[in-house]
């Protein structure tokens, strides 16, 4: 997981594409709105696969659940342990 190389492939769409020849109070051209919305489907897609590959790479055994008797945890100490291990990177 390189979230540094995550942030300069959004830096370098930004450069190559979404800025690029785009001028203030004009409309956007309609090759370049059919062209950001497959880019920014692609981009989606690209982030829900890492999100899937970093929530499996939690361990949350450690995590109980209190209110239920099989002791999974609840879906704010998945989101609190992910955010810490974000954190700590």
């Amino acid at each position: 997981m390189d979230v540094v190389s995550w942030a300069n492939e959004s830096f370098e769409i930004s450069n190559d594409f979404v800025y690029k020849g785009i001028k203030e109070h004009e409309a956007l051209p309609d090759e370049y709105v059919s062209k950001a919305r497959k880019l920014a489907e692609q981009q989606i897609v690209i982030g829900g696969h890492r999100l899937a590959n970093f929530l499996k790479s939690l361990d949350f055994s450690t995590f109980k659940n209190e209110e239920e008797d099989d002791n999974k945890p609840t879906i704010m100490q998945l989101l609190n342990a992910s955010l810490a291990v974000m954190m700590r990177k």
